[in-house]
């Protein structure tokens, strides 16, 4: 009986394993996550000083990114998971791959390899919109949340920026109780057209506590200063990735 009990136990528990890695044995959920130097805030504030906008692009939108941060704390395999164009998607991609060390991710006291989330936003003050990404029925003297974008000539800024953006989230997440697990729900909502939150939706779940957390979250947030096209506020999709840590409850 008791081999029996412990067969089962295994049966359990191996499936959990295979889910915290992919095939190539790199992790997706740690119990400490991946640190940038001075933490997430300079991580941004590094992207966006090292960012360089394609000339041979108009878009103004978000690339998600996912990428390898190896035991010895530097970048390996990088992907798009959310792409825009392919100037802008070979951009985040280049700066992504020139990010100094992080400290790895640890498992069991040890470092471990760890697939990581951020997100590259370009924006521009002046271009045309590419004319594939308007949509046809747009009609620029009525704003309409019906009609939403994905990338437009002025994006939706939240107040104060990003950093005000990550400040508002650390101070009003409530980590779930009764789990240890940390990673990335990515989450994609629509700022409407006078600022307010619209429609919500999980792109990468993590655990359904930590999923219906995130959307909680999102749906509190404060309006933001609406996307524009041709001047007028316009219904915009918004990504953003929201990483849950133990230590600091929950960052960008």
């Amino acid at each position: 009986m008791k081999r029996l009990l412990l067969i089962l136990a295994l049966a359990m528990t191996l499936p959990l394993v295979a889910l915290a890695q992919d095939a190539n044995g790199v992790f997706r959920s740690v119990e400490q996550m991946p640190q940038f130097p001075g933490g997430e805030a300079a991580l941004l504030k590094y992207i966006r000083s090292h960012v360089n906008y394609p000339e041979s692009s108009d878009s103004q939108a978000t690339v998600i990114l996912q990428f390898v941060v190896e035991t010895d704390g530097s970048i390996g395999q990088a992907k798009v998971i959310r792409s825009v164009d392919e100037a802008l998607d070979k951009e985040a991609i280049r700066v992504i791959k020139t990010l100094p060390k992080f400290t790895p991710g640890r498992q069991n006291g040890q470092p471990v390899p760890v697939w990581y989330t951020v997100p590259v936003r370009f924006s521009r003050n002046a271009g045309a919109q590419r004319p594939s990404d308007v949509p046809s029925s747009f009609n620029q003297d009525s704003p309409n949340d019906s009609i939403i974008f994905r990338s437009v000539e002025q994006m939706p800024h939240f107040p104060g920026g990003e950093a005000a953006l990550l400040k508002y989230i650390m101070s009003h997440v409530n980590y779930p109780e009764g789990s240890d697990l940390e990673g990335v729900v990515i989450l994609q909502f629509v700022v409407k057209t006078d600022g307010s939150i619209g429609e919500v939706k999980v792109l990468r779940g993590l655990d359904p506590a930590f999923d219906q957390e995130a959307i909680r979250l999102v749906k509190s947030l404060p309006n933001f200063t609406p996307g524009r096209q041709n001047g007028q506020p316009v219904a915009v999709w918004y990504t953003l990735p929201v990483r849950f840590n133990r230590n600091s409850k929950l960052y960008l």
